[in-house]
């Protein structure tokens, strides 16, 4: 049913991924220096009063990050087969979790030697492991629910 509270919290996976591409994963920002910043659709910093953004290889976590958001909203529209919804949040959190391994491999492995300075994470890598957290909590709501209707089945 699409009042359940798992719809609440696959809605939430879906806006705050949604959200995560237009905040920074991680920023640098030196003082009369050039700023850097990682989206999740690229990676942009300013050189000579002159922004430069690179889209590539970076981009990849934004593709992820839409194709996720797009299972979770489809994951909704599946409450009568509960078992296809825990599947897509499986497959979900995978990708949620590619999308942070990712983001944590360019920020530590290729902006911090690059840049030569630690920069503070942002607010869009703090909004995908809020979206993790509330797919986890979908998941345990479907599994609760199938348990329940598995659970009415025995008593017939």
């Amino acid at each position: 049913m699409i009042q359940r509270i798992q719809t609440v919290f696959l809605f939430l996976v879906s806006v705050l991924l949604i959200a995560a591409c237009f905040f920074p994963l991680w920023s640098y920002q030196p003082e009369g220096g050039d700023a850097h910043e990682l989206f999740l659709t690229g990676y942009q910093h300013i050189v000579d009063a002159e922004m430069v953004k690179e889209n590539l290889p970076y981009g990849l976590l934004g593709m992820l990050a839409i194709a996720a958001a797009t299972i979770s909203a489809i994951s909704v529209f599946q409450f009568k087969d509960r078992m296809k919804q825990l599947k897509l949040g499986y497959i979900n959190a995978f990708m949620m979790l590619a999308i942070m391994g990712g983001g944590l491999y360019f920020i530590n492995m290729e902006l911090m030697e690059s840049v030569g300075a630690k920069g503070a994470y942002g607010i869009g890598f703090w909004l995908v492991i809020a979206a993790v957290v509330c797919n986890m909590a979908a998941s345990k709501f479907i599994r609760k629910d199938e348990e329940l209707v598995r659970s009415m089945d025995r008593m017939r």
